[in-house]
């Protein structure tokens, strides 16, 4: 798990990015383990809670189940999340975010698509003005294979990155990694992760372990989130 978040911390929560993202229901991992019979615990691994308990009876959800995104936490659950650290802040005016440099609106090398219904068509939207975008002259850093650009901000501006498609079409982003000035706690989302980490003291774990609006567990430095780290749910 240290990998992803410093060490050092008073205690770590991980909070499961919903699965079926895009749809109305925002399924919760916990209700697809109690179709297939799996457990839910802190170190589960969506391939491995989506797949029936052999034995069970149970019949596979996958179908009609779309996987957890990876690499971002949806903004309803960002927005949560910061409401929490907010209270648990001494500064949220101050804060440092950090967003991977190889996201596809950031390289170009992925431009959204638009359509149309049949009928009428519709007035075209106008593109957003360039001052709208992130600036990319800001600072980079570099961690073990990843490279990030940096940013400063209040803590409310976790919810304002992504990108503008035109003046009515903004596509979010969240940051990979956010923290504020005091080093408080730290914000985790890798991107090739399906869960966010968050590094933190005590009293703060707490509140977004029993947060209504969130799914988390408390973890350790010492979980793994490995593809095969998920050992209670056995192939």
């Amino acid at each position: 798990m240290c990998r992803t978040i410093p060490t050092g911390f008073d205690a770590y929560a991980r909070v499961f990015h919903p699965a079926d993202p895009g749809s109305g229901s925002r399924t919760r991992w916990a209700e697809v383990a109690a179709r297939t019979g799996r457990a839910m615990h802190s170190q589960a691994q969506f391939h491995r809670i989506v797949t029936p308990l052999p034995g069970s009876g149970r019949h596979d959800p996958s179908p009609h189940v779309q996987e957890p995104p990876t690499g971002e936490l949806a903004p309803a659950d960002l927005r949560a999340l910061c409401a929490i650290l907010r209270a648990h802040t001494l500064d949220a005016m101050r804060c440092r975010f950090a967003l991977w440099e190889g996201w596809g609106e950031l390289t170009g090398a992925v431009t959204p698509l638009t359509w149309a219904a049949a009928g009428p068509p519709s007035a075209p939207s106008r593109p957003a003005p360039g001052e709208w975008q992130l600036d990319l002259r800001a600072a980079r850093f570099e961690l073990p294979g990843r490279a990030y650009y940096l940013f400063t901000g209040p803590l409310q501006d976790a919810l304002r990155f992504g990108y503008w498609v035109s003046e009515d079409w903004f596509l979010p982003r969240s940051p990979n990694l956010f923290w504020p000035e005091d080093r408080g706690w730290c914000v985790a989302s890798e991107i090739d992760f399906d869960s966010t980490l968050i590094a933190g003291p005590e009293t703060l774990i707490d509140a977004i372990v029993q947060s209504d609006e969130l799914e988390a567990w408390p973890i350790t430095p010492h979980d793994s989130l490995s593809f095969d780290g998920d050992t209670i749910n056995e192939p």
